[in-house]
């Protein structure tokens, strides 16, 4: 089953939603360091996170798989949301710093050309 776009914001929108929310960013928080002006990429369905983990980034892009499907984000301001092949990702080498995937592994046709 290949859940899109649409029903994981729908999910995190919900009570159960938000508390693996809260857990998933709790978990983070622990390895999580600091990195100024650091460039960063959600992959899959990260927008919950990408505003906190990014909050002294450079820029902050997230990339939804095109089998999952977009939704615009940040919800304000320039968009930096977009629909990539999630083993073709638009960026030359060593254009960003970190990638946090969430909900990209489980739904990956390849998980290991993916990575």
């Amino acid at each position: 089953m290949n859940t899109d776009i649409v029903e994981f914001r729908s999910f995190y929108t919900s009570l159960l939603g938000k508390l693996v929310e809260r857990s998933i960013a709790t978990a983070l928080a622990s390895v999580w360091s600091k990195m100024p002006e650091e460039r960063l990429v959600g992959l899959g369905y990260a927008l919950p996170w990408l505003e906190q983990l990014g909050r002294d980034a450079e820029r902050v892009f997230a990339f939804m798989p095109a089998r999952q499907g977009a939704v615009r984000w940040p919800s304000h301001g320039f968009c930096a949301s977009a629909l990539v092949h999630e083993d073709d990702l638009p960026l030359p080498d060593a254009a960003v710093d970190r990638i946090v995937m969430i909900h990209a592994l489980e739904h990956a046709e390849n998980p290991q050309q993916m990575l």
